[in-house]
């Protein structure tokens, strides 16, 4: 494929380099409020996509690119007190907002590793990626790791955002066979 006249351009993963993806989000971790708004992301929609999964009292889940932890009450709620929530995230900057937005949640577990190379401790009624898949490096591993963790029924949902003008930012729910 050309470009303007230049050279090929390379249609391969761009952020294949785990060490390059987590200084970005050690440095953005700060800005996750307001990169929020700036996606325009509706209200509520990460609770929306946390009721996609279709939790009970005493389910396990897991958030893959948990980030500062926003989305890791809502599922901690959905779970409640006999549930387990476990969140992953590369970015040790990102994880300081999480475990201090779960401090008080005696469900949740945090982990920092590359979620291509996290192995859940149970069978996962539901996975959660809000607004993470698409900026993982190795992503097909990640997916690969999600699907196996989720038990059969398990549900997954994907929460996108993009600026105006792009498609529009929403929820979608897959179901594991």
């Amino acid at each position: 494929m050309r470009v303007g006249g230049g050279g090929a351009v390379d249609k391969s993963w761009v952020d294949c380099d785990r060490a390059t993806v987590k200084r970005r989000y050690d440095r953005l971790a700060k800005f996750i409020p307001l990169l929020d708004r700036l996606l325009f992301l509706p209200p509520g929609l990460r609770r929306r996509a946390v009721e996609h999964l279709r939790l009970r009292g005493g389910e396990r889940v897991l958030e893959i690119g948990c980030g500062t932890g926003i989305g890791l009450a809502y599922l901690s709620d959905a779970v409640g007190p006999g549930g387990r929530v476990y969140g992953v995230d590369l970015s040790p900057g990102m994880l300081q907002g999480a475990r201090c937005a779960s401090e008080r949640r005696r469900n949740v577990a945090i982990y920092e590793c590359d979620a291509a190379d996290f192995v859940a401790p149970e069978p996962l009624d539901g996975v959660l990626f809000c607004l993470s898949y698409n900026t993982m490096p190795l992503h097909r591993a990640v997916l690969r790791r999600a699907w196996e963790a989720l038990r059969p029924g398990g549900l997954s949902s994907w929460m996108r955002g993009y600026p105006p003008g792009a498609p529009p930012n929403g929820c979608c729910r897959s179901a594991c066979g």
